[in-house]
């Protein structure tokens, strides 16, 4: 078993992910990969107005909205996620997440470990 608690105070910025964010995106890693190799669980924090660049997995992904208002863009649209929503996204769907303008998002990201495919732009 392990156990984890949502720490904002713990939360770190990964010097590897910060070109693929738009500005600070804090993140703390819920599970323990000797735990369980199967699942990956992190609670991200977005600044405001700061959101991840397009990417897409090779699992399914489950965004959990834990508090402020988010964005998804998703098919050329842009859909606000509010407090509470679950959404999951198929595998291989291009999309990007973060924070509205004039709130911070803080989410849990739910999907299997595995390499993020980055767009460019």
């Amino acid at each position: 078993m392990y156990r984890a608690t949502i720490d904002p105070t713990a939360a770190v910025s990964d010097p590897a992910l910060a070109p693929y964010f738009t500005g600070p995106a804090l993140q703390l890693l819920l599970t323990s990969p000797e735990h369980s190799s199967d699942l990956e669980v992190r609670a991200v924090f977005f600044a405001k107005g700061v959101r991840s660049r397009w990417h897409c997995h090779p699992y399914p992904q489950v965004l959990f909205v834990l508090s402020g208002v988010g964005l998804l863009g998703l098919d050329n649209t842009e859909q606000e996620l509010k407090l509470g929503e679950v959404i999951t996204l198929p595998a291989q769907v291009w999309h990007w997440h973060g924070a509205s303008v004039n709130t911070e998002m803080h989410m849990l990201s739910i999907m299997h470990p595995g390499s993020i495919q980055w767009r460019e732009s």
